[in-house]
C-alpha cells in the first residue's frame, strides 16, 4: 500500500509536494483507514482546487515515475532523452532535476524509493527499507557511483550494466533481484484511469475473462444505467489501400475490431419483458456510461488484487450519488488492500459522513504559476463543521478567485 508520495520540480510543481496516506490523530470515521503491519493508512485521498491548479499534475507525477520505473530499463531507451518536465515557468528550475519518492508497504514492510532525474541522466537515486524500527540502506547512487549495503547483494556486479539514463532498480529487477522484484511487482499495481487516456482496454479484457465477466455485469447492473448485460464481439471492418499487397491478399483485406456491445431488455405493451435489443457502447450509449465502464475493470481488478488506483476528475459525467457509492466500494469493510487517489470537483463528497478530514487535500496556484498541496486536516477544522460550506467560501483556499467581468461594450 502507499505511505506517502513526494514530488518537486515537475509540470506545476515547482517546490517539494508530499501527499500523505497516513490518517492523522483527528477523531473521525475508522471506516476509511486500514490497519496492517502496525501501521494504519487511509483508504481513499481526494485531490480539490480550482481548475488548472495542478490536481491532474499530482495524479500524473505518481502515474509518471511509476511507468518510468516499469520502462527504463528497456534497451529501446538507450540513447533517448528522458521525458520528464520541470517547473517550466522559472528560470532557476528548468536545469534543475525533478524529485520524486515513494514510500510503500510490501509485504509488512516499508521501503522508501526514490530518485532526482533531469532530461539526459538520473542524477541520483535511493533504495531504504524498515524490515522493524529503524530504516536501513539497501543501496544510494550519485550519478554512476553506487553504494551498495550487504542486504542488497542482488545488486552486486549490476552498476555497469546501469545507463546514466536507466534505473537501477529497474535492471536488478531485469536480473531477477528478489527485492528490486517485490517492488517492481508493486508498482505494477498502479493503475491510471483519466489522465491523459481512459484505459477502456482493461475493462474489455476483464469482460472477456471469465472471473471477472459476472462481477462486472453485476456493477453495471447495481448502478441502475439499464444494461441487463454486457460483453465482447469481434466486428469485422476493410482493411484501408496501403494494406492490399499486389496481388491482393484477401487475408489483408478483412480486419477485426473488439467491440463491447450493451444488451436492454425490450418490453411489451403489458409491461413484460419479450427480448432484448443490443448496442454498440461507444456509439450508442452516453458518455457517463462509456466512462462508468472504463472505471470498472480497474476498480474491480485493484478491489480484488489490491494496489491503487489513481483517477482524475472522478466525478466527470457521473451523478454526485453515484460518486459517493464508487468511493464507498474502497470505504467498506472487506478493503484491505487498495487505496483510491482521485481528483475531484464535486463538493458534495465533503459532506459524506465516512470521508475524513485527512483524506481531503487541496491545491493551489500562486501568482507564478507554482502548485502547493495541503490537506485540510492542517486548518484543524471542528468535527461537526460543514467541510462542504467552509470550502466554497474559501476558508481552506484552493477556489478559483473570480473577478467582474466587463465586455467593454460600454453599456
Amino acid at each position: 500500500m502507499l505511505v506517502q508520495f513526494s514530488v518537486k520540480n515537475f509540470l506545476s510543481f515547482k517546490e517539494l509536494a508530499t501527499l500523505s496516506l497516513v490518517p492523522s490523530n483527528l477523531q473521525d470515521s475508522e471506516t476509511a483507514v486500514v490497519t496492517t503491519a502496525n501501521l494504519r493508512l487511509l483508504k481513499t485521498a481526494a485531490v480539490y482546487g480550482a481548475n488548472a491548479s495542478g490536481k491532474s499534475n499530482l495524479l500524473k507525477a505518481l502515474a509518471w515515475m511509476t511507468q518510468w520505473m516499469r520502462q527504463s530499463s528497456r534497451e529501446s531507451q538507450a540513447g533517448d532523452p528522458i521525458d520528464v518536465q520541470s517547473y517550466a515557468l522559472s528560470s532557476g528550475s528548468v536545469d534543475q532535476p525533478s524529485f520524486f519518492e515513494i514510500v510503500m508497504l510490501i509485504d509488512e514492510a516499508r521501503y522508501r524509493y526514490g530518485f532526482e532525474v533531469d532530461r539526459e541522466r538520473v542524477v541520483s537515486e535511493w533504495l531504504y527499507h524498515t524490515p522493524k524500527q529503524r530504516e536501513r540502506k539497501l543501496y544510494e547512487r550519485d550519478g554512476q557511483d553506487f553504494s551498495m549495503s550487504g542486504q542488497f547483494t542482488e545488486g552486486h556486479g549490476l552498476a555497469e550494466r546501469t545507463r546514466p539514463n536507466s534505473l537501477f532498480l529497474s535492471v536488478a529487477a531485469q536480473f531477477n533481484g528478489e527485492i528490486a522484484g517485490r517492488i517492481m511487482g508493486w508498482v505494477g499495481t498502479v493503475r491510471v484511469v483519466g489522465a491523459d487516456r481512459f484505459d477502456r482496454i482493461v475493462s474489455m479484457r476483464l469482460l472477456s475473462d471469465e472471473r471477472y465477466s459476472s462481477r462486472i455485469g453485476e456493477l453495471i447492473k447495481s448502478i441502475d444505467l439499464g444494461i441487463e448485460r454486457l460483453f465482447v464481439e469481434q466486428e469485422s471492418f476493410p482493411g484501408s489501400e496501403g494494406d492490399l499487397s499486389d496481388p491482393p491478399a484477401p487475408s489483408r483485406l478483412v480486419r477485426t475490431l473488439s467491440v463491447v456491445r450493451t444488451a436492454h431488455v425490450v418490453y411489451d405493451e403489458e409491461g413484460r419483458a419479450v427480448g432484448e435489443e443490443i448496442f454498440d457502447l461507444n456509439r450508442a450509449e452516453s458518455a457517463g456510461t462509456r466512462k462508468v465502464f472504463e472505471l470498472t475493470g480497474p476498480m474491480l481488478l485493484t478491489l480484488s488484487s489490491g494496489g491503487i488506483l489513481l483517477v482524475d476528475e472522478l466525478d466527470s459525467r457521473l451523478h454526485p450519488l453515484l460518486v459517493r457509492y464508487l468511493i464507498g466500494l474502497f470505504h467498506g469493510d472487506d478493503n484491505r488492500r487498495a487505496q483510491l487517489i482521485f481528483s475531484t470537483h464535486s463538493s458534495e463528497v465533503l459532506e459524506e459522513p465516512d470521508v475524513r478530514r485527512d483524506e481531503i487535500w487541496l491545491v493551489e496556484k500562486d501568482r507564478y504559476g507554482a502548485s502547493s498541496l495541503f490537506s485540510v486536516a492542517e486548518f484543524k477544522p471542528r468535527k461537526n463543521a460543514s467541510l462542504r460550506k467552509d470550502y466554497l467560501f474559501g476558508r481552506f483556499g484552493a477556489v478559483p478567485v473570480l473577478r467582474p467581468f466587463e465586455d467593454g461594450s460600454g453599456q
